[in-house]
């Protein structure tokens, strides 16, 4: 979470200091920050699908914890 908090306020400067027609150091900056939103937004990304099939799993497996849940629809339900 706090990398995509970071990566937002990354986005947020870089879209009220973008200029496409301007040439300078500042712009070659902001253009270079685009590559640091994109690499955390991918680990964020990455980091959510890795969690969402541990959720899965976890889901899968604790059935056994409550009584009457023969699934994981049956635990969610419990």
């Amino acid at each position: 979470m706090a990398m995509s908090l970071y990566a937002s306020l990354l986005a947020f400067t870089l879209l009220r200091r973008w200029d496409i027609n301007s040439s300078s150091e500042a712009q070659l900056h902001l253009e270079r920050r685009t590559y640091l939103i994109s690499t955390l937004m991918s680990y964020v990304m990455l980091y959510e699908v890795l969690s969402m099939f541990l959720y899965i799993y976890t889901l899968d497996s604790i059935h056994m914890v409550f009584v009457g849940a023969m699934c994981a629809t049956g635990s969610l339900n419990a």
